[in-house]
């Protein structure tokens, strides 16, 4: 990132090599926010939001400024651009946006399996809202301070708790940080995933604890 900044390639510049820590200043060739948007070709935004749609969608306008980190009126008109190419539906007052014959929900419902979601997964840093995929409870224990999202213990489409791992030598440890009871069969059922990850990481399972 430091080697991106000093070479003009993205926003904020370190004022040093050595700087670790800095803060936004402007944008690193001296132009202001309106004249790099005048400098596009018109459609880049309109395939960078509907890109964003096709992947995370549905999804609201709310949601993809908080995960492009661009201000309305930078993407506003790209929207209005590709609006007639998208569906549409309305939940407790918003409005939920995805590619046009994209979303089958014949096959919505959620398949009865165990994922170790890693830390930053896409799933968590791609919407604003995080109330459908987090009790509001447990909101702390996922999105940490300083911008850390833990990995989450998924289980039937439901969120049970945080996990990390710990390498010695050529086994691999689990801790599952729960955010309630897991059954015992659930708990055989995390242990074959993790086992899955195990080897998918080239170490022998030791155990997994649940704390």
């Amino acid at each position: 990132m430091i080697e991106s900044s000093l070479l003009g390639q993205i926003y904020a510049v370190p004022e040093r090599p050595s700087t670790k820590f800095y803060a936004h200043r402007k944008w690193v060739d001296g132009i202001s926010t309106e004249e790099w948007l005048a400098d596009l070709d018109g459609y880049e935004l309109d395939r960078f939001l509907h890109r964003y749609l096709t992947c995370y969608g549905p999804a609201t306008l709310a949601d993809f400024k908080h995960w492009s980190g661009l201000p309305n009126y930078a993407f506003i008109n790209a929207f209005r651009r590709i609006e007639d190419c998208l569906d549409r539906f309305d939940v407790d007052g918003k409005v939920y946006y995805y590619p046009e014959g994209h979303m089958d929900f014949a096959k919505c419902d959620v398949m009865p399996q165990v994922k170790l979601l890693g830390k930053f997964d896409p799933l968590f840093v791609s919407f604003a809202d995080k109330g459908w995929l987090a009790d509001t409870r447990y909101e702390k224990e996922i999105w940490r301070a300083a911008g850390q999202i833990e990995a989450v213990v998924l289980v039937d489409g439901e969120i049970r708790g945080t996990w990390r791992y710990a390498i010695k030598g050529e086994t691999i440890r689990f801790t599952c940080y729960a955010f309630g009871r897991i059954s015992v069969k659930d708990r055989k059922r995390i242990a074959a995933e993790a086992e899955r990850l195990a080897l998918f990481l080239g170490k022998q399972l030791q155990e997994v604890v649940y704390v």
